[in-house]
């Protein structure tokens, strides 16, 4: 038996990650990266999703919740190991 029922990862579109009960608020994050002279030289932007529980799930995380119910926040590279885990 699997040990993940249910996962979903944290990119546009949003809708199916909005819909879950344990998520409380999406935010949408800007941080500037200036020159010396302070003009602009990029601007990295990323989501963070606010979980019930205090857990902060980033954009390419994946939420996942395991056969007893509980939930989880899991970078890729996790995600891609424990994906197929048992029980």
């Amino acid at each position: 038996m699997n040990k993940y029922k249910f996962a979903v990862q944290v990119s546009a579109p949003m809708r199916e990650v909005w819909k879950l009960d344990i998520v409380v608020g999406i935010r949408k994050c800007r941080e500037v990266h200036k020159t010396e002279s302070g003009a602009p030289l990029y601007v990295r932007k990323w989501l963070e999703v606010d979980l019930v529980d205090g857990t902060v799930a980033k954009e390419n995380d994946w939420i996942v919740q395991d056969v007893c119910d509980n939930w989880h926040v899991m970078n890729d590279d996790e995600y891609q190991v424990r994906k197929d885990d048992e029980i």
